[in-house]
């Protein structure tokens, strides 16, 4: 495994020295064909691919929920098929919501959004709750488990702000909600109660 030098901080992957608080390699990759950014690490993807040599990006591999790794293709394969069912589900109608569900979308709208998304994102942690995005508006599903493809929350300009979005962004309840962007879903700047954002996330289609 990767060796930490607590003096200097960052961790020594064999080649060369990662800084866990800028994101960065220390030094130039002596391997050319991970791009023109020689001292990124894995694309700034680390959620889909590894680098346990720090020599080059791990292009077959990506890091799974239990922490340990799985060959992309595979991966990517398990939830396309899960995002398939799920908006196989929705076309027919047939969608349930979590214990503690709580959107602001309505019934025909989320079932629309998950029938024919702009983009389907999966969070890069280890719940890998599905996003369905269509235009501003958002629909997060969970993709593990038995309670695979219940709905967790919905939001957007579609809707109403609601306690909650009014308490982050001002204004009253019944105003409209905020609108998601792309950027905001894969940079991780969708705010929360309290504070926090939503995790990055990682489109997949």
């Amino acid at each position: 495994g990767q060796q930490y030098d607590q003096q200097t901080e960052q961790y020594y992957l064999r080649a060369r020295y990662y800084n866990p608080i800028v994101g960065r390699f220390m030094q130039e990759d002596v391997y050319q064909g991970d791009g023109l950014n020689l001292y990124a690490y894995c694309h700034n993807n680390p959620v889909v691919y590894f680098d346990p040599s720090g020599y080059a990006c791990g292009e077959s591999g990506e890091i799974a929920g239990d922490g340990g790794t799985e060959p992309k293709g595979k991966k990517i394969s398990k939830l396309s098929k899960v995002v398939d069912k799920i908006m196989q589900k929705a076309q027919k109608g047939n969608l349930k919501r979590s214990k503690h569900y709580h959107g602001r979308l309505n019934d025909l709208l989320e079932q629309e959004i998950i029938s024919n998304p702009d983009a389907v994102y999966v969070t890069n942690n280890n719940k890998q709750n599905l996003l369905f995005r269509k235009v501003n508006d958002v629909v997060i599903v969970e993709s593990n488990g038995s309670s695979q493809g219940n709905l967790i929350t919905s939001y957007g300009p579609s809707g109403p702000r609601g306690d909650s979005g009014a308490s982050i962004f001002g204004g009253s309840s019944s105003e409209p909600g905020m609108p998601i962007t792309h950027e905001d879903i894969i940079n991780g700047k969708i705010k929360q109660p309290g504070g926090e954002t939503f995790p990055p996330a990682t489109q997949i289609r």
